[in-house]
């Protein structure tokens, strides 16, 4: 999973965020960045080919949108599709299932978090945790695109 510099490199990450008061959307929207930057530069589609779905319009609706409304049919749907994609856990698919989890952290909530009972101010660590199962070596990449970005 993650190990002890990665997550001193995440905390690190996450104490500058909180010192420029950055807000969970502000973090939420960075993330669905990297990730539309991913699909961009073709590292996704080295790894999964034509088995990967078009998920860049999701990316751009959750990066889009300021603050994450779950009541909003729009979002419930392209939410129902991203879960449907998630439950492909076993065989050929369990890669895309992961790729569908990332996508979905990028429609998480400030809410959402603080109910989930979390001791991290922020979910940079759950998105380094589930993008490691889609590419393995993507921390430094990631890290360097929060340091970056403004």
């Amino acid at each position: 999973m993650i190990n002890e510099i990665e997550t001193l490199e995440i905390e690190a990450l996450e104490q500058r965020f909180l010192e420029d008061g950055l807000s969970f959307d502000t973090v939420r929207r960075r993330f669905g960045r990297f990730m539309l930057e991913l699909f961009r530069s073709g590292t996704l589609r080295k790894i999964y080919g034509d088995r990967t779905p078009n998920l860049v319009p999701h990316l751009k609706k959750a990066v889009a949108c300021r603050k994450i409304d779950r009541r909003e049919p729009a979002i419930k749907e392209l939410m129902n599709e991203l879960w449907d994609l998630e439950d492909l856990r076993c065989g050929p698919d369990a890669d895309l299932s992961n790729l569908a989890r990332c996508v979905l952290v990028c429609y998480g909530t400030q809410e959402e978090w603080a109910e989930g009972d979390s001791y991290k101010p922020t979910a940079v660590y759950l998105y380094l945790v589930y993008l490691k199962k889609v590419i393995p070596g993507v921390r430094p990449a990631l890290i360097e695109f929060f340091q970056q970005t403004q």
